[in-house]
């Protein structure tokens, strides 16, 4: 019934706000000089902010805000609002972000104005993207039409690049959108939060995070979209698995230490494990687990290391055995070299897929359903925020505090 209810509400609302958009059309081609009105009171509101403002979200109200930006583009920098400063384009992005792409087509310049650099509104789109309010489609489009925006940031939040925004939402990133993304801005790749932590660092986190039965619909971001996300990040970017955050944020991996249960946790745990068999041994904050301790790792960290022994004993045999049934061929001993050959090709083949059979038995034991971890999760908060409270008020996160700062200023110099 309330969802009945909503929905009749909002037939209502669409209908109103397709009037009220009929009537400003009207109105304006009559006398164009209202699109370059503003009202006189306090907030100074314009048609345009009047639409955007009053049918939120409605699609209806789309041909019309095209109509009145085309009548007078500079209202798009028109402030409305004494007390929270902030413009026409701002508010379409919240509101209306699937006309981005459309603006940056029609008048790209306006995405290079100061309040946009200094605050860009592409980001806003990103948000939805990331909380399933727009399509990955209409985000594409527009970096497209305005590439330079993968390279821009909030300077006010510092909330990183359009990358990092792409997953820090309740809905999982499209795969293609984001390796489109990082291949158009490589830089964005290696960016640092204020907390240290990196891309790798939330794809891990989104592979590891809990799944609410309790809602409507249940949110789970552990899927193979974010395990190609991890690959790509890995193979591009081997340097991320060594990324160690601030406050005890610890390495991608220490995210992946309490979700062993799951296939995909599993598979990328493996992948960063192979990357940097040392991760076991580096510490991480009281409400990230003990990477030793946790008796999945403990059990496939040595056939890891050992798997890695191997595959270094292939590379490094392969060549010689080649040469040497080269040397033997022109001495006329060229079975000898082809049976060196075969011996190194046939022994690494055989203990490498012992290993992997081995570490899948591993996998297969531990495989199940998540613990309901409500009460370890809760915990687990308490103890992360002592812990950063702790860090807070140390003299080693003020010296870690402009470590980062120098590190930071390099890479953009970079």
């Amino acid at each position: 019934k309330v969802l009945t209810k909503r929905h009749q509400i909002e037939n209502i609302l669409e209908s109103r706000a397709a009037a009220l958009c009929t009537r400003i059309e009207e109105e304006v081609s009559v006398h164009p000089i209202f699109a370059k009105t503003v009202q006189s009171s306090m907030l100074r509101w314009s048609l345009l902010t009047v639409v955007c403002e009053k049918t939120y979200q409605s699609t209806s109200c789309h041909d019309t805000i095209k109509f009145l930006i085309e009548a007078n583009p500079h209202a798009l920098f028109w402030r409305w609002d004494e007390y929270e400063p902030k413009d026409v384009i701002h508010s379409i992005a919240k509101s209306h972000g699937v006309l981005l792409p459309w603006i940056a087509e029609r008048y790209p310049w306006v995405f290079e104005h100061k309040s946009c650099r200094k605050a860009p509104p592409h980001l806003e789109l990103v948000r939805k993207y990331a909380n399933g309010q727009c399509v990955a489609s209409v985000v594409r489009r527009f970096y497209e039409l305005y590439p330079q925006g993968l390279l821009q940031q909030d300077k006010l939040m510092r909330g990183g690049f359009p990358l990092q925004y792409s997953l820090k939402g309740w809905e999982e990133c499209d795969a293609d959108l984001f390796i489109w993304m990082a291949q158009q801005a490589p830089a964005a790749m290696a960016h640092k939060e204020n907390s240290g932590t990196t891309v790798l660092h939330s794809a891990c986190m989104s592979l590891s995070s809990s799944v609410d039965p309790d809602v409507i619909v249940p949110i789970n971001l552990c899927t193979e979209n974010m395990v190609r996300i991890c690959r790509f990040l890995v193979s591009e970017r081997p340097g991320l698995v060594r990324t160690k955050g601030r406050g005890g944020r610890g390495l991608p991996v220490h995210y992946l230490g309490r979700r062993c249960n799951r296939i995909l946790v599993q598979e990328v745990l493996l992948l960063l494990l192979k990357e940097f068999p040392q991760s076991i041994e580096v510490k991480a904050s009281g409400f990230l687990p003990k990477l030793s301790n946790v008796p999945f790792i403990q059990e496939v960290a040595p056939l890891v290391k050992q798997e890695s022994e191997v595959q270094q004993e292939k590379e490094w045999l392969l060549p010689a055995a080649a040469n040497f049934l080269a040397c033997t061929r022109s001495l006329d001993f060229a079975k000898v070299g082809e049976v060196f050959e075969n011996w190194v090709t046939q022994r690494t083949s055989v203990v490498l897929k012992s290993i992997q059979e081995q570490i899948g038995e591993i996998r297969l034991s531990f495989q199940g359903d998540d613990v309901d971890s409500s009460d370890d999760e809760e915990d687990g908060e308490e103890d992360e925020q002592a812990w950063l409270s702790e860090e807070d008020g140390s003299e080693n996160e003020e010296n870690n505090e402009s470590e980062y700062s120098s590190d930071e200023n390099e890479e953009n110099n970079e």
